[in-house]
């Protein structure tokens, strides 16, 4: 599990990176005198590259051993933050952002997929959620911090605050990861033929559903939070990145006792429709809001890993494309997201009802969650 913490470093810089923004974007929009909705495309453009990222640039890597490609990876996310923290150019900000969203693209599935390689059989589930940690721990830890230190020295040296965690990240796989085996990084044709198995299709569908009501809507928590009221958003992020750690920490013990992520998915996808709905609800009450929060961090997390092991189940063979293509899928929906809620913002819609929207959205997810155990069942029966 050692060479595991030194991967999740990494997905900790990435997930204080995808999460703070929440936080800052207001800080953001006024510096560069643009809208909160324009400004919400820093985080759409680091998303839709971070989903975009590893098929595009496979022929470049793909005979690149696994841990210069983490490094390579990590390194184009740290020098593209540098430049965020320095351009007085809302434009070169977007493309710096992209660029960062490249780097973490890269470096996400291939730190899955190379912490499965370290670990038994009865432990991956465990070793994907600690890949998880490392992210939600991101935002636990990581977004106050940088949140405070935006409102303290400016959004900028919370970026700094990135590249140092990033830089940390770079010299721990350099000095003591060991080279691992050549993982070869799937084109987008290679990732394009996995919806050729209609079960992976549909998993594939419910993950982008899933992405973007969870992603999509945590982009504007700050300001849903001062819709209901409250002034100190962020003990509210931090209530989310608590829900996220415990989730992430939780799920591999799950997956690996109960054995069954497709059921486990349900009850997540049910739980997390509760929370969205009970946040309006109880909108005045700040610590059912908070507990709401927690328990949506915790599903929208332990998600994703559930996902990762029933792609690993249904084609074991296939597990490094799947979850590769399952991470593009999911920041790409995640991405598509926040420019949805991005433009309701610019058309005058309450951020008071987006958590309605998103549970309504989320409905499809666990009808289509529901038919595919439904047809494992029936199946099972045939055979």
């Amino acid at each position: 599990m050692r060479k595991i913490v030194l991967l999740t470093i990494g997905m900790f810089a990435l997930g204080v990176d995808a999460y703070v923004m929440a936080g800052i974007l207001p800080s953001i929009a006024d510096e560069f005198h643009v809208s909160i909705g324009k400004a919400g495309q820093a985080v759409s453009v680091f998303t839709l590259c971070y989903a975009l990222a590893a098929p595009l640039f496979a022929a470049m890597m793909s005979k690149t051993n696994a841990k210069h490609t983490l490094l390579i990876a990590l390194s184009i996310f740290v020098l593209a933050n540098v430049v965020s923290t320095i351009t007085n150019n809302f434009i070169m900000l977007l493309i710096s952002r992209g660029i960062a969203g490249i780097g973490a693209g890269l470096y996400s599935p291939f730190a899955s997929s190379a912490a499965v390689t370290f670990v038994h059989e009865s432990k991956k589930g465990r070793a994907l959620g600690m890949i998880l940690l490392g992210m939600s721990a991101g935002t636990v830890i990581g977004v106050p911090i940088g949140i405070y230190i935006s409102d303290i020295y400016g959004w900028r040296m919370t970026i700094w605050f990135i590249v140092a965690i990033g830089v940390v990240g770079i010299l721990g796989l350099w000095f003591r990861l060991p080279v691992i085996q050549s993982t070869h990084l799937p084109t987008l044709k290679e990732r394009l033929a996995m919806f050729q198995n209609k079960v992976i299709s549909l998993v594939m569908f419910i993950t982008m559903i899933l992405s973007f009501c969870s992603l999509g809507l945590y982009t504007y928590l700050d300001l849903i939070i001062a819709s209901y009221g409250f002034e100190k958003s962020v003990v509210f992020i931090w209530m989310w990145g608590i829900g996220g750690i415990g989730g992430s920490f939780i799920i591999g013990y799950i997956m690996d006792f109960y054995k069954k992520p497709k059921i486990i998915l349900i009850y997540l996808m049910i739980i997390m429709f509760l929370s969205l709905i009970c946040m309006g609800i109880f909108q005045q009450i700040a610590i059912l809001v908070a507990i709401c929060l927690i328990l949506w961090g915790a599903t929208g997390w332990g998600a994703v890993a559930t996902q990762q092991k029933t792609l690993i189940e249904i084609s074991p063979e296939h597990a490094t494309i799947s979850i590769a293509l399952l991470s593009s899928i999911n920041y790409f929906a995640g991405s598509m997201g926040t420019l949805a809620n991005g433009i309701f913002l610019e058309k005058g819609i309450d951020p008071l009802n987006f958590p309605y929207f998103t549970a309504g959205i989320l409905v499809v997810a666990i009808g289509l969650q529901s038919t595919l155990i439904v047809k494992k069942k029936y199946s099972e029966i045939n055979q």
